[in-house]
């Protein structure tokens, strides 16, 4: 996530004293580890103000700020009603056939294979964890103006033209960290550009325009890698593994071509940094 990139940054890359930083957005699993309650929704694990890794938070008056890692995030254990249960045979056999068979996915989109597929199922662990954090006070909106059901599910809700709370308050945190990034690369005297990965738009369009639209705001300019490949005749599909959305060799090439372009456009940003 882009919150815990800020660590990044200060503990590593600024000594390298870079005269372009790139700041990846691959796709909606960064905003939900941007934001404490959903990112411990999403794994089901773990306590949202009790994290290993450099994150953010609010304060009374709404103001966001960082906090550091917390010494006791090893200590804490859920309570028994949400720790994990063994799944049920039949789901455990139903995630194997899908997730290995793309004729069991074409014969539920034909609706010839009648039985749920695990991203529609309810998840009952999912659910409980959701209550369960709602019924704190710093995360009691987190589950107005929706239902976690699936892991999907919490992935696709930033595709809806009317986002929940929780999900705006995710882009909020986003927006954060962009500004503290910024703000460090000014301070630097490095140039900074956010490369959009072709899987950002996978879950919706309106999740590359949010995008968009918050580094419009601050003038920092979005390379579209999804745009680069059309561009050059080539296929979204190629960009990624054939059963897992990370990216391909290809899809890395196509991403390094995609920013040599930007380069070759706007040499400015390759000359050394002013005093």
């Amino acid at each position: 996530g882009q919150i815990n990139q800020l660590a990044f940054y200060d503990e590593y890359a600024r000594s390298l004293r870079p005269r372009l930083v790139v700041q990846v957005f691959a796709s909606s699993h960064e905003l939900i580890r941007n934001s404490p309650g959903l990112f411990v929704l999403w794994k089901r694990a773990g306590h949202p103000d009790r994290q290993p890794y450099v994150s953010a938070a609010k304060d009374a008056s709404g103001a966001i700020h960082l906090r550091a890692p917390h010494p006791g995030y090893l200590e804490y254990r859920a309570p028994p009603s949400l720790r994990p249960t063994p799944e049920p045979w039949d789901r455990r056999v139903r995630r194997r056939i899908y997730s290995m068979s793309w004729f069991a996915d074409w014969l539920v989109t034909k609706k010839l294979l009648l039985f749920p597929t695990p991203d529609v199922d309810p998840d009952p662990a999912l659910v409980a964890w959701g209550e369960f954090l709602a019924g704190r006070p710093r995360y009691a909106a987190l589950l107005d103006g929706w239902r976690p059901t699936t892991r999907k599910r919490l992935i696709w809700t930033f595709a809806e033209a009317q986002l929940p709370p929780a999900f705006e308050e995710a882009w909020e945190y986003t927006a954060f960290a962009l500004d503290r990034l910024k703000e460090r690369t000014e301070r630097d005297a490095a140039a900074l550009v956010i490369l959009a990965g072709h899987t950002v738009a996978k879950r919706g369009e309106r999740v590359l325009q949010r995008l968009n639209a918050m580094a419009e705001a601050r003038d920092v300019p979005v390379i579209d890698q999804r745009d680069y490949i059309a561009r050059q005749g080539g296929s979204i599909e190629a960009a990624s593994f054939a059963h897992d959305e990370h990216w391909s060799p290809t899809g890395h090439r196509w991403a390094a071509e995609a920013l040599l372009e930007y380069l070759k456009r706007n040499q400015q940003v390759c000359s050394p940094p002013t005093a």
